[in-house]
Order: structure tokens, then C-alpha cells, then sequence
């Protein structure tokens, strides 16, 4: 009786993990079966597919998650079409799913306590599968008649021209673009679409993982303790990914398309890392709130702050800013 009754209540709980995977799946079809719509507001709501999959998978397990990325891919397939909910599955589902799994991750350590999967880890997986979604879209649409770059050329060079021509009906004034100057811009702006999509991806993922784990503390339902963010760090063997990223970069055709994805994700993990050690050096100055603020604005207002953060992480594990700064702040021993 004792095991029947064990079974009984393990079941009902996986039931009901199930139930909240499914409901969590439903909100996060909906919010991206929401760009539909076209608005900016559909837009904006499109951004937070992977929060209730990353919600369900951090308070729930990963399972959760899982049932809630079947669920949103099916809700999608109904709603849009099955090519839509395709790309939903492979590109927010199962990547939510990963990411629920190894925040989860833990093991004992020396003292017995649980040592749970290091954050620093997690953003270098974000950060690579970013750069490996994009990497394989660009492969499969190389195997088209169509080369992406010149679909993206051609898509882009369709919007410039309708905004040159709402410009013109709205000012006389105004100067219309020719045909060689519309393709000049489209084909520029082209070749920075891979790149920039990884940087948005990783960005969106890295939002609604935050975003998940602090509606999971305020509910108390966080089944890891909250990371200790400042001292974010990579493993080693990242280190190496940059400098060959950017050599691929430097080749022509596909290898050096695919490459660049790569090095952006990597530069901006890097000046994540450089924020924290930001956050971490001025912990005990007094001036950190002038120079936090100022760093954030200039993030915001400029972005070029962010290329000096990443080569302060770059340079971390080299000059050790941090065990130096922290060996700085350390009070003199009283000698008693």
C-alpha cells in the first residue's frame, strides 16, 4: 500500500507539472502567434515567448518546460502554420527547455552543500546557440536558389523603397533615392542582418531567463538559489572562440558568414562579463553609483561603452582585475 500510495502521489504531481507545462505552453504560443498582428505592440509581446516556457522550466523543472514547447508549437500550428510553429520549436521551445535544464543542474560539493550549474556557463550557451541558430539558417537558405543575402537584399530594398516613396508623398522637398542607392543601402544593410539577429536573439533570452527567475523569487518557487551575477565568469576553453571566430570572419563566402554571428555573440558576452566586473570592483566605493550610471547611459545613449567592457573581460584572465581590486579593498589586519 505504502508504494501504491508513493506512486498515486508521484503521479498526481507529474500530472500537475504536466498541467502547468501545458498552460505555460499556451500563454507562450499565443504571445508569438501575436506578431501576426503586425503592431508594434505584437511586436513587443513576440519578445517574451520563452518567459512563461522559462517560468514553468525554473519553477517546475525542465519537464515542464518541455510539455509547454510541444504545447506553444501546437497552438502556433493551429493559429499560423506548421513551418511557423517549426521555426517556434527550434528556435525559443527547445532552446527554453536547455536553458530550464542546466540552471537546474547541481551537485555536492566538498562541504556537501549543492553547487549549482555556474551562470557564467549558461551565458556562454546562450550566446552560442544564438550564433549556431542563425549559422544554420544561413546554411539551409545557402542550399536555395535564392542565397540568403541576396533574399534579405531583396527584402530590405522592398521596404526602402516604400519608405522612399511615404517620404515623398509626404514632403515634395524631399530627394528621392535612386535604384543603384536603394541597392547600395539594401546590400549593406544585408550583411549585418546574421550578426545583428544573434545579438537580438541572445539578448531576448537573456531578458526573459532574468525576467523568470526573479518572478520566481518574488513567488518563492525558484528551485536554485539566485546567482551571484557579479562574479560571472567563462570557461577557459571560451576564451579560444573569439580570436578564431574573427579569423573565420575574414574569409570569404560562407565560412566567413557564418563566422560572424559567432564573434558578435562573443563580444557581447564578453562586455556582459566586463559589466560585472564593473559591478563587482566598485562594489565598496563610494563613487560606484556615479560610475554605474554613467556606464549605463553611455550603453544606452552611445553602445561603443560596451566594446571597452569586453576588453576589460577579454584582458581578466591575464591581469585579474578583480582578485587584484578585491586584494585593494581588503581592510589592513589589526594584528590581533
Amino acid at each position: 500500500m505504502p508504494s501504491l500510495t508513493a506512486f498515486c502521489g508521484t503521479a498526481e504531481m507529474m500530472a500537475h507539472t504536466l498541467l502547468i507545462g501545458i498552460g505555460a505552453g499556451a500563454a507562450s504560443g499565443l504571445l508569438f502567434a501575436s506578431m501576426a498582428s503586425g503592431s508594434l505592440l505584437g511586436v513587443l509581446l513576440l519578445y517574451l515567448t520563452p518567459l512563461p516556457l522559462l517560468i514553468a522550466g525554473l519553477g517546475w523543472g525542465y519537464l515542464a518546460a518541455a510539455a509547454g514547447a510541444i504545447a506553444a508549437t501546437a497552438i502556433t500550428a493551429i493559429l499560423l502554420q506548421a513551418g511557423t510553429a517549426l521555426y517556434l520549436l527550434i528556435s525559443l521551445g527547445f532552446p527554453s527547455v536547455w536553458l530550464a535544464r542546466l540552471a537546474l543542474l547541481s551537485r555536492q560539493n566538498e562541504t556537501g552543500e549543492a553547487e549549482f550549474y555556474p551562470i557564467g556557463r549558461i551565458v556562454v550557451w546562450i550566446a552560442l546557440m544564438g550564433a549556431g541558430i542563425i549559422s544554420v539558417y544561413i546554411l539551409f537558405m545557402s542550399m536555395t536558389d535564392i542565397p540568403y543575402r541576396e533574399a534579405f537584399t531583396k527584402l530590405i530594398s522592398q521596404f526602402i523603397t516604400a519608405m522612399n516613396e511615404t517620404a515623398m508623398k509626404e514632403t515634395s522637398k524631399s530627394q528621392p533615392l535612386t535604384t543603384d542607392q536603394i541597392k547600395a543601402i539594401a546590400a549593406q544593410m544585408a550583411s549585418i542582418v546574421p550578426p545583428v539577429s544573434a545579438l537580438i536573439w541572445m539578448l531576448v533570452m537573456l531578458a526573459n531567463l532574468w525576467l523568470a527567475g526573479r518572478i520566481l523569487v518574488k513567488a518563492d518557487r525558484l528551485q536554485r538559489p539566485w546567482p551571484d551575477i557579479p562574479s560571472l565568469d567563462f570557461p577557459a576553453q571560451f576564451h579560444f572562440v573569439l580570436p578564431v571566430a574573427m579569423v573565420l570572419a575574414f574569409m570569404p563566402g560562407l565560412i566567413g558568414e557564418m563566422a560572424l554571428p559567432v564573434t558578435a555573440v562573443c563580444l557581447l558576452a564578453y562586455a556582459l562579463m566586463g559589466l560585472a566586473i564593473l559591478h563587482q570592483i566598485t562594489l565598496n566605493q563610494p563613487s560606484r553609483p556615479f560610475i554605474l550610471t554613467g556606464i549605463y547611459f553611455g550603453i544606452i545613449l552611445l553602445a561603443w561603452p560596451l566594446v571597452i567592457l569586453a576588453v576589460i573581460a577579454i584582458g581578466e584572465p591575464v591581469f585579474k582585475l578583480r582578485a587584484r581590486m578585491a586584494h585593494q579593498n581588503t581592510p589592513p589586519d589589526s594584528g590581533k
